[in-house]
């Protein structure tokens, strides 16, 4: 009886090769389709922050050092400032009068925060 040695053929180089393309190919596209939709929220965070600056003028709020106040995502859209958010996210910014490291001045630091259901939540999101 004789054995049937194995040994590794072009085909199988070949299969192994096509497979392993096949798997990155499925592995990148998925992870840049969520790095896109991640990419949109920025954006939207981006348009909050950019909406708060304008509202912050424009209601003439000025703050104490080390004072804060909280901005909503619906405020800034009932006063015009952000409107191509979904309506399904809910958010704020966060505005805090403190000393900025690099230039040692206070200034108005922003920082906005983003729930869109399941879809996305920023980092250090809160209900509060």
């Amino acid at each position: 009886m004789k054995k049937r040695e194995k040994h590794i053929t072009r085909l199988h180089i070949i299969l192994f090769f096509l497979v392993l393309i096949i798997f990155l190919s499925v592995f990148f596209g998925i992870r840049s389709k969520a790095k896109g939709k991640t990419e949109k929220y920025k954006a939207y965070e981006s348009n909050m922050i950019k909406g708060a600056r304008n509202y912050v003028k424009y209601k003439n709020i000025s703050l104490e050092e080390g004072e804060e106040t909280k901005i909503s995502l619906s405020d800034l859209q009932k006063s015009n400032f952000v409107y191509d958010i979904p309506s399904e996210c809910k958010g704020y910014v966060l505005v805090i009068y403190e000393e900025n490291i690099e230039s040692e001045t206070l200034e108005m630091e922003y920082s906005a925060y983003l729930k869109c259901g399941k879809k996305y939540t920023s980092v250090n999101y809160s209900e509060y």
